[in-house]
């Protein structure tokens, strides 16, 4: 290793590497950014709670919808697709009231 130090302008030749001044003589440490860190000029995001409805929850919502098409009188000419259409949405508004009432607590 050949070491050269010139101590008017604070030069030093470490194998022919010219550093200059004291600082760069000490090993500087790196910052290492974490990549998966959040910028801290960005708000977090709020996480919503998810609801889960078990199965049985679910066979329950539709059996009383069965219960409920069972009691009516069954048209001359059949079920219409609005009337398929009814049920479906008996159905959805059903779950989003469960959902509703577990989210109020």
């Amino acid at each position: 290793m050949n070491i050269t130090v010139a101590f008017d302008s604070l030069t030093v030749m470490i194998d022919g590497f010219e550093q200059s001044g004291l600082n760069t003589l000490r090993k500087r440490k790196k910052k290492m950014v974490d990549p998966y860190e959040l910028h801290p000029e960005h708000p977090p995001t709020k996480k919503t709670a998810t609801i889960f409805l078990t199965k049985d929850q679910v066979y329950d919502i539709i059996n009383k919808e069965m219960l409920r098409i069972e009691k009516l009188t069954i048209p001359t000419w059949g079920y219409t697709k609005d009337d398929l259409f009814e049920v479906a949405e008996n159905i959805v508004e059903q779950i989003e009231s469960y959902i509703n009432v577990k989210t109020t607590y």
